[in-house]
């Protein structure tokens, strides 16, 4: 006698049958068993427990706490942006002080004997209006210039007030420093500015039409495709000549060399030698033009762009390093844009200070933002906010305050004032694990805030949030002004991914910013896991309500090794009452026993433990 399957029983509970097993797509990989069940063999279903092994996410002290759960937490953000997941298999040391993205909020590395926090940076206006495009900056001790068609606008006082000079040679294509001395090129002259700030309008007769710039206390410049040595009268030396169609683009002084960036996708290495300078090296990045070329202690950093068919050009920011006079070890930051990019988005301008090295992007049709790196962490950051969407030729520092200048608007200053507000988004945390999670509370510690000063957390469950501030989905769980030493409880949030947002607002007058030590959120796995012990007949005795009982001769048996060959496989497991279907995999199947009981008769039964997820 066959065992019945749903391919030859058509109507099973009319033969008392009520549990399928299915190990396979054909109607013959199937089982029809009846149940068991009666006093002291019930039908068990309980939740299956997590495993203990779980990986560590504990990164930081405030994940370590005494809750129930696990806490995702940031109290350190000097790693910079661009993190997207929390918890990733290819993670690093630093990815617990890092974070996706900010926007008027100073996470610089705090100094030595301050604490770790997070404030809003200060914003930033117009210093001296100019409408014209390839405004350069320079600076001697603490007096600016800024290149404005033909005249060098001066300030003595970090920006309060510009007065302006006209070296007389015509337009001007940069301004670079030499010593305490500033000079100014054209496409026919140079003229040099003494100390004591009279210009000597024929100082050089070297035509620069491509740029020119200060390194090593040399004055280089280029005209098209050659890059000289600029030196007084017509004494200037050729330097190395570049092949057709090709230009110079920037100049730095590298430490070991004087680095020179070229649009034929090579970075050149001069180094001195017998008093001269001479090509060394050369260095390609590979598929790119460079825009733009910076140093800082031992670290090069390269703006590269690729033009778009839709006519603007893709930016990007390189590290590397320089060993000798040749860069080693090229590493992608950042990418600005994408194919439909309509602007030109490459950093033209690369400044280092003594801890920071600073350039700046368009963002869109109406803002440029500067962005930092920080030297000591190696964190990209997204860091003022200028009003005017330009290339940006010109950075400087003076008194701690930054100082850029945006084509076609002019010269913006850093102010004492703090943005109107500014916000960070955190990394999306799960844990290391797809099952979703309880989210049961927030906390944030802050360091200093007093009315009408805030600062809210906001959480999101969906992963387009991540880039977009705006996003529909984000839910405000604290909003405060004054410290909170307890957790806040979140109620009915179920979710793989919890996204989290930091929102700092300042005073009326903005003069004063909250501070942020740390924020968290504690999460309960929800545990997915059924277990089911379902008693099954393996009886040769087949009985039938309202029927005579009949006994099948070896029919128990062969029930009973079914079942056992297919004991640690998976199976779909569906009750017919209760309605319940489990898929996951028949752990067991207990060694049939015989059922004693006071009324009726004797029958024998095994019990099957299944482990899985209930399913529709």
């Amino acid at each position: 006698m066959t065992l019945p399957t749903r391919d030859n029983t058509s109507s099973p509970k009319v033969f008392g049958y009520d549990i399928v097993l299915d190990w396979g797509s054909a109607a013959t990989d199937s089982l029809y068993l009846r149940s068991a069940s009666g006093p002291g063999r019930n039908l068990l279903t309980t939740t299956g427990q997590p495993p203990s092994n779980q990986l560590q996410t504990n990164i930081n002290p405030e994940d370590f706490r005494t809750e129930l759960g696990q806490i995702f937490s940031r109290a350190v953000f000097s790693g910079g942006e661009g993190l997207d997941r929390a918890h990733r298999p290819d993670g690093d040391q630093t990815d617990f002080t890092r974070y996706w993205d900010s926007r008027n909020v100073d996470v610089t590395p705090a100094r030595p004997g301050d604490p770790e926090l997070v404030k809003l940076l200060h914003d930033t206006s117009i210093s001296d209006a100019q409408v014209e495009s390839n405004l350069y900056m320079a600076k001697i001790n603490d007096q600016l210039f800024m290149a404005q068609s033909t005249g060098v606008r001066t300030s003595t006082n970090a920006g309060s007030t510009w007065t302006n000079t006209n070296p007389a040679i015509g337009a001007l294509t940069g301004l670079a420093v030499a010593g305490d001395e500033l000079h100014a090129g054209s496409a026919t002259d140079v003229a040099q500015r003494s100390s004591g700030g009279s210009w000597n309008n024929t100082w050089s007769s070297q035509n620069v039409p491509n740029g020119i710039w200060g390194a090593k206390g040399r004055v280089i410049g280029a005209d098209s495709t050659a890059l000289y040595e600029v030196r007084a009268a017509a004494g200037s030396v050729l330097l190395h000549t570049l092949g057709t169609n090709d230009v110079w683009v920037d100049v730095t002084d590298g430490g070991s060399a004087i680095l020179a960036a070229a649009t034929d996708g090579y970075i050149y290495s001069f180094a001195e030698e017998e008093g001269e300078l001479t090509l060394k090296g050369q260095t390609r990045i590979e598929g790119e033009v460079p825009t733009s070329v910076g140093f800082s202690q031992g670290v090069v950093f390269i703006g590269t762009s690729e033009d778009t068919t839709a006519g603007g050009k893709i930016g990007r920011i390189w590290r590397a390093i320089l060993v000798g006079v040749r860069l080693r070890e090229a590493q992608l930051l950042r990418t600005w844009g994408d194919g439909t990019e309509t602007r030109d988005r490459s950093p033209h301008r690369i400044w280092p200070t003594r801890d920071s090295v600073f350039w700046g992007v368009i963002e869109d049709g109406s803002e440029t933002h500067l962005w930092r790196y920080h030297l000591a962490t190696g964190g990209v950051s997204r860091n003022l906010v200028l009003g005017s969407s330009g290339l940006v030729r010109g950075i400087t520092v003076v008194d701690d305050r930054l100082f850029a200048t945006v084509d076609g608007a002019g010269a913006y200053e850093e102010n004492a004032t703090y943005a109107t507000s500014g916000y960070l988004i955190g990394p999306q945390a799960d844990f290391y694990t797809t099952s979703p999670k309880n989210w049961v509370g927030a906390r944030v510690d802050i360091g200093s805030v007093a009315t009408p000063q805030q600062v809210d957390l906001d959480y999101s469950t969906d992963p387009a949030a991540l880039t977009d501030s705006a996003h529909g989905s984000w839910v405000n769980i604290i909003s405060t002004v004054v410290v909170l030493p307890t957790e806040t409880a979140i109620s009915n949030v179920n979710s793989r991914w919890l996204l989290s947002k930091l929102t700092l607002t300042p005073n009326a007058g903005r003069t004063t910013t909250p501070e942020v030590l740390s924020y968290s959120f504690r999460a309960l796995h929800s545990v997915e896991d059924e277990i089911m012990q379902i008693p099954v007949t393996v009886s040769d005795l087949v009985e039938l309500p309202g029927r005579k009982r009949l006994r099948v001769r070896g029919e128990g048996e062969r029930v009973y090794q079914e079942l056992r060959t297919r004991e640690g496989k998976g199976i779909l497991v569906e009750m017919f009452n209760p309605a319940i279907k489990i898929r996951g995999v028949l752990e067991s199947v207990a060694t049939p026993v015989q059922g004693k009981t006071y009324r009726g008769s004797q029958t024998t039964f095994s019990v099957l433990t299944i482990r899985g997820i209930k399913v529709a």
